[in-house]
């Protein structure tokens, strides 16, 4: 008996000796980050308890989503981080946190997001997209109003969008700082197919065509930090699409789409 399971620990050990270790701490990391964050830091984690602490204000609803791109920041952002700096000792250049080839960047975010605009102008006014985004639906109420010049809390859609950027940037750097620029040093570019699989079914819930698209989208923005070796290149074509998404959404409650 003894025997039969020292042969079966080494064979396992042969079949896992062509893994850097480098990369399997990446991957292993990475899916505790993304456990941690779906069962703690979404709107579900917000939860009775802590709604109660602003049950009496006129803003309340933005509150939750608030808390979701917090622990967003936390999870997706300083963990990996924290993964990278101090366990592999990678530098903030290493993995995706520089400016990289900031022309070609620019040039190719500049590209997609003009190839993208009717895409999302159209998406936009479609009852499911217009329903869905802003995610907060106060927030889109809000907005409507002040369009129309109508009284309404700005704060609250402003502090509601810039923390969505702040979210925005904590998941691109777990999808392509941690998971591509980083990750491809140990894999190579296989990265960029690795990360678009947890990306793609993070999606699921959003509307359909969203919901395939991110295939590719995954594939575009993986590329491109791999390329660029950047993250915030992709990061502010993904925060354009994002906001003129929100724009797109609140002039279809304007015309009454939703």
């Amino acid at each position: 008996m003894e025997k039969s399971v020292r042969r079966a620990w080494h064979a396992v050990r042969a079949q896992l000796a062509g893994i850097d270790p480098r990369a399997a701490a990446i991957l292993i990391s990475a899916t505790a980050i993304i456990v941690l964050a779906r069962g703690d830091g979404t709107l579900a984690g917000y939860g009775p308890t802590l709604s109660k602490l602003f049950a009496d204000r006129p803003w309340r609803a933005v509150v939750p989503d608030l808390y979701w791109f917090g622990s967003a920041t936390l999870t997706f952002l300083l963990l990996p981080y924290l993964v990278l700096r101090l366990g592999l000792r990678l530098s903030p250049a290493e993995m995706g946190l520089g400016p990289g080839d900031w022309r070609l960047g620019l040039k190719i975010a500049g590209l997609l997001y003009a190839l993208m605009l009717p895409v999302v102008a159209v998406a936009s006014q479609l009852p499911g997209f217009a329903s869905h985004y802003p995610l907060c639906p106060y927030v889109g109420q809000q907005a409507a109003a002040l369009l129309r010049g109508e009284p309404a809390l700005a704060w609250a859609v402003a502090a509601h969008e810039l923390g969505y950027v702040l979210y925005f940037v904590a998941w691109e750097f777990l999808f392509r700082g941690f998971l591509t620029v980083a990750l491809a040093r140990y894999i190579g570019p296989l990265a960029v197919l690795v990360q678009t699989i947890p990306f793609a079914i993070l999606h699921l819930g959003k509307p359909q065509a969203e919901v395939y698209g991110s295939i590719a989208a995954g594939v575009a923005l993986g590329l491109l930090a791999l390329r660029c070796r950047s993250i915030w290149w992709g990061l502010l074509l993904h925060v354009a699409v994002a906001l003129t998404m929100d724009l797109g959404a609140i002039v279809a409650r304007l015309r009454g789409i939703v």
